[in-house]
């Protein structure tokens, strides 16, 4: 597990459980009461969007989708819709190794159900100016769950930033995504199997992904077995969910792509399968 400390003064820590994790805010403020408030006013936030985002919320956007049939359209929420554009630029990013439209196989491998199963067919179209989205062919079901909880903290961010209550924070997805705001910089223990790194951000993001805790559950779209190169990757960018997918994608990157991800990326570390040292692996000298 990842371990967070603050360089100066303990914030206002409130905890929420959502989304099968649980949201750790850090709220840097002189006002007791006016941080808890909003921590709470925040969980409600969460929680709303758990009933658009889940797959497993029945009636929720995204169930909706997994449902559609030949020919159905659907009027999707405005966060629904901003969650599936950026995880679209991610797939761009990763050339194409970061797909929410796994669903059907994630569940599959989860479970540990055996034999082959019948997915990865099926054509959605997002329309370009709305929140619409268009089934063609069923049989994709999506997945948010290796963007969500980024996302989810982006979003929250933008529902504190102007609040003057407030000077700074750090806000977590369990040990899986960290999103630091305000002036002052936040340590984070990056921990592995045998040692341990400690860096610092400020105003970005930093996002884990790894074997260690749920096994080798990140799935290949090529349909390849991949051999992972690690046992878990962090990734730091300015958008927690981009950070999110990333570090997912990451764990399927063959080592000689590694320059084109660092190109993407604020930094990144990984801990080596082999040797299970954790280092930063070096940008390229431009």
């Amino acid at each position: 597990m990842d371990e967070v400390s603050r360089i100066m003064s303990e914030p206002y820590k409130f905890d929420h459980d959502a989304m099968k994790t649980t949201y750790t805010l850090r709220l840097v403020s002189d006002q007791k009461l006016y941080a808890q408030n909003l921590a709470y006013d925040l969980f409600g936030k969460i929680d709303e969007l758990e009933a658009k985002l889940s797959r497993y919320a029945h009636g929720s956007d995204i169930w909706q989708i997994n449902h559609m049939k030949a020919g159905d359209q659907l009027f999707i929420s405005e966060e629904t819709n901003e969650c599936l554009r950026l995880a679209f630029e991610a797939h761009q990013i990763t050339n194409g190794l970061f797909d929410i439209t796994l669903g059907a196989e994630i569940e599959h491998q989860k479970n540990a159900n055996s034999g082959k199963i019948n997915a990865g067919q099926g054509q959605l179209m997002l329309d370009p100016e709305k929140p619409l989205i268009y089934c063609e062919v069923p049989g994709r079901e999506l997945d948010l769950g290796g963007i969500g909880k980024g996302y989810t903290l982006d979003y929250l961010l933008r529902q504190i930033d102007g609040s003057e209550g407030i000077e700074g924070g750090l806000l977590s997805a369990g040990t899986s995504t960290q999103l630091a705001f305000g002036e002052q910089p936040w340590d984070i223990t990056l921990n592995g199997e045998e040692n341990s790194v400690k860096v610092t951000i400020q105003n970005e993001a930093l996002s884990a992904s790894g074997t260690s805790i749920q096994g080798e559950h990140i799935i290949s779209p090529t349909g390849e077995s991949r051999q992972n190169n690690y046992r878990r990757v962090w990734i730091v960018h300015d958008k927690a969910a981009i950070a999110d997918a990333l570090s997912t994608a990451a764990l399927l990157l063959p080592e000689a792509e590694n320059a084109e991800l660092l190109a993407q990326t604020r930094a990144v570390y990984s801990e080596d399968s082999r040797n299970k040292v954790i280092s930063q692996l070096v940008r390229p000298l431009s």
